[in-house]
């Protein structure tokens, strides 16, 4: 009987030495939460990476936490800070440096990780997300930029696509619910043609009947006219040729207009060429400056894959007064002609509450106009709060660094009201 009982507590306290040596570690921090970046990168090209630790064990801690982001096999962000004196059981938020993201459609892997000399539990020392990148939401506007395209349907780096929109079907609308990545939307313009690419990374084949459908609200007075003026183009496959075709041209070439599409790059993907002018199938669009509704899909017999605006329903796909916004030569630059140079290609040319300016491309002093001229906000490097400007177009200038010569200035006008614009960018502020 006391054999039997000395055998019972020697288990049981073998038993609760094993459950401590696990739950109570005396060394061992975690990162149990990344902030952001999210699943989906957005408008605008900057992030600031946020991931949360916990001290797990039993000791207070200080150790480097390391927040890393790989894009194709290269690492395009790599930042370390050491923390100091994180007690047991405490929660920290850890902020890291901004990412300036460049423009495109791909994927990033973030991954965030604690290195404490010591830790006793390896497995909560690592978290890992990938995100993927897009020029913008699925239900926020179309920007238009100026560029252009071979049509062969075949997306090579000499072709002008510059913006890439995801708009995968995420929610359904026709057939099953598609992941992020399945279709992504180009759209560019040369002042005489309207350049439309669909690339479709969901498919890796080509087959009659694939055809994107292109609806544009060109007046944007959200209604459908009784005339040519406004119509639907599909690019479609037919007998193995692409084919553009206008609603109120049935069954011929929409003329001017070309298109192609294969899967050249390793998945399905469509090009096409829309004049810009006034005939029938044309876009009767100002390229310099205008504002168009328009819906866009991808489709492949009754299955959808690509859809925008999201927020357009299947009930609503015949009516304008749903169909998104199509924003035109929305990022004219001119270039300075000495210093204080705005890249292009480097910052977001649109805001959502925050206008920010990266320090790396604006090392002086900005200054925010509206469409009238007048000035509306200071802008420095950094982030620029606007969320009291209304939704709209702006413009980001700079003064020049000399003033304009004696002879040029007004008569009695000093030189520091006498200074060449240097530098001037539209910027699309939105809600």
């Amino acid at each position: 009987m006391m054999d039997s009982n000395a055998g019972t507590m020697k288990k049981i306290v073998i038993a609760l030495g094993l459950a401590m040596s696990m739950s109570f570690a005396l060394h061992d921090v975690g990162v149990t939460a990344m902030l952001s970046p999210d699943t989906l990168l957005e408008y605008p090209n900057w992030v600031e990476p946020e991931i949360v630790i916990r001290n797990f064990g039993t000791s207070w801690e200080s150790m480097p936490v390391r927040f890393a982001i790989d894009s194709a096999g290269h690492r395009v962000y790599d930042q370390a800070q050491v923390i100091e004196r994180i007690y047991p059981g405490e929660e920290r938020t850890i902020r890291f440096p901004v990412w300036v993201r460049h423009f495109g459609f791909y994927s990033v892997t973030s991954k965030a990780f604690t290195s404490l000399v010591g830790d006793e539990n390896r497995s909560n020392d690592t978290l890992r997300r990938t995100s993927w990148i897009t020029g913008g939401s699925t239900g926020g506007p179309i920007l238009v930029e100026g560029g252009r395209c071979v049509v062969d349907g075949h997306f090579t780096d000499e072709d002008g696509w510059f913006w890439g929109y995801d708009i995968s079907d995420t929610r359904g609308q026709a057939g099953w619910p598609k992941p992020r990545g399945s279709c992504v939307l180009y759209v560019g313009d040369d002042y005489d043609y309207t350049y439309i690419g669909v690339s479709v990374q969901a498919l890796d084949s080509r087959r009659d009947g694939d055809r994107v459908i292109i609806k544009m609200d060109e007046n944007y007075d959200r209604w459908w006219p009784t005339d040519p003026t406004e119509g639907i183009h599909e690019l479609v496959v037919r007998g193995g040729v692409d084919s553009v075709l206008y609603s109120f041209l049935p069954g011929q070439q929409c003329p001017g207009c070309t298109s192609a599409s294969s899967v050249l790059s390793g998945n399905l993907q469509f090009e096409a060429r829309i004049p810009i002018g006034t005939r029938p199938g044309d876009y009767d669009v100002d390229p310099h400056y205008d504002y168009t509704g328009a819906s866009i899909s991808f489709w492949r017999g009754d299955t959808c894959y690509g859809w925008w605006p999201e927020s357009l329903l299947l009930t609503h796909w015949d009516s304008a007064r749903y169909f998104g916004e199509m924003w035109w030569d929305w990022m004219a630059v001119e270039e300075p002609e000495t210093g204080g140079r705005m890249d292009a290609d480097k910052w977001s040319h649109l805001a959502r509450g925050t206008l920010f300016l990266p320090a790396s491309q604006f090392t002086i002093h900005y200054s925010l106009f509206d469409l009238n001229g007048r000035k509306v906000a200071d802008l420095h490097p950094g982030a620029n709060d606007v969320w009291h400007l209304s939704p709209g177009v702006y413009f980001v200038v700079t003064p020049h660094p000399d003033p304009l010569p004696q002879g040029e200035r007004g008569r009695n006008e000093p030189s520091a009201v006498c200074r060449r614009p240097s530098a001037v960018a539209k910027v699309l502020l939105a809600r």
